[in-house]
């Protein structure tokens, strides 16, 4: 027998076992999902509070399709007694523009620069709240998904609590954005729970809880993920609350979504050893240096020939299947439809995470890049 066969075996095997894998994980998840479905809807009336605790929205308006009068609008509408606005006004906007939206429950702030947490930051140093209300100026959010939010910290079951979001009505067939929903985990559930992270366009936490984590932290690039982990660590309780839904704008282009999706697992590597999660930051740098191999194995075919292909084999299966697995998952719990081109799609979204890891690690090594948003 040749080496070239015995490669050949071995990459048959190996991608034998990785289908049988999938199989098997594809059942348990099939089965997740129709338990999800059979769960009970959650109660549709709004819950109702015997007091209600001032809350602060701290906004920041920076790019220039946001609008400070649009935030402004929303927030009024919102039917809630004790609230109050701060809003950041920066980057693209002029703070003196929109003077004439100040009020007793609108504060107006100048954001001169920095990312979102430094706007936070100055923000909650305005802020006379006990609950602070966390979302983008360009999300819609309603009543109802502001107090199902707050509930559990009114309540007193948790010190922050962490909502969900959908993308903008007719966003829905775009397929990044399809791919966007379907790295949202793969065991949702349909009440209010203990969890383990924030959404940081749909979270709240109590004024104690922020002054115990020393505040918003301005040199932090994931803010989704910073202020979760840092909470936990201290012991504070985080309650997922799936029934609290805004929708946002999700990415569209092929650029946006691979910078954003780029920045997100950057900042891994720069705020994960902060918290002391080297393994997070460990996992991060795995899958960087796994999205360069698969990169240079896909592009070395042309001189590698059968033998790159062998090895490429049930590497690709399995990235393949993993994301076909997440597709079924969703359209099963009904996030979208299945379509034909999903099984296509889910091989260009390998290439596409491999890009993304690969990009990540390249703009961490290159200083200038490292902390660009």
């Amino acid at each position: 027998m040749s080496t070239l066969d015995v490669v050949a075996a071995v990459s048959f095997a190996l991608t034998g076992t990785v289908l049988a894998g999938n199989l098997r994980l594809w059942l348990r998840e099939r089965h997740a999902a129709d338990a999800f479905r059979a769960e009970p809807a959650p109660k549709t009336d709004p819950p109702v509070f015997k007091t209600t605790p001032k809350v602060s929205a701290l906004i920041a308006v920076y790019q220039a399709g946001e609008s400070p009068d649009a935030v402004v609008e929303t927030f009024s509408r919102l039917d809630y007694p004790a609230k109050e606005l701060v809003l950041a006004i920066g980057g693209a906007h002029n703070l003196a523009d929109y003077a004439h939206l100040a009020s007793p429950q609108v504060i107006l702030v100048e954001h001169p620069g920095g990312r979102k947490n430094a706007a936070l930051a100055r923000c909650a140093a305005k802020a006379t709240g006990e609950i602070l209300y966390l979302t983008d100026a360009d999300c819609r959010y309603d009543t109802d998904s502001f107090l199902r939010l707050i509930a559990p910290i009114v309540e007193g079951e948790s010190d922050a609590s962490g909502g969900r979001s959908r993308p903008l009505a007719g966003q829905e067939d775009r397929f990044l954005v399809q791919v966007g929903q379907s790295r949202h985990g793969s065991r949702p559930r349909r009440v209010r729970q203990p969890g383990r992270s924030m959404l940081g366009r749909n979270a709240a936490l109590t004024r104690a809880a922020l002054d115990k984590s020393g505040g918003f932290a301005e040199d932090v690039l994931g803010d989704d993920y910073y202020m979760p982990k840092r909470l936990l660590q201290l012991g504070l309780r985080i309650m997922s609350v799936p029934d609290s839904i805004v929708e946002s704008p999700y990415p569209e282009s092929l650029f946006a979504f691979i910078r954003q999706q780029a920045r997100w697992t950057r900042s891994l590597f720069i705020d994960a050893p902060k918290l002391g999660l080297y393994r997070d930051a460990f996992e991060a740098l795995r899958s960087a240096l796994l999205g360069l191999g698969m990169i240079a194995l896909t592009l070395s075919l042309p001189f590698t020939q059968v033998w790159g292909l062998l090895v490429l084999l049930p590497l690709l299966t399995y990235s393949y299947l993993s994301r076909l697995r997440r597709i079924l998952f969703a359209t099963r719990i009904g996030t979208y439809r299945l379509r034909p081109y999903h099984f296509f799609a889910a091989l260009l979204w390998c290439y596409l995470d491999f890009v993304i890891w690969a990009r990540a690690l390249i703009e961490y090594l290159i200083p200038p890049l490292r902390r660009r948003w």
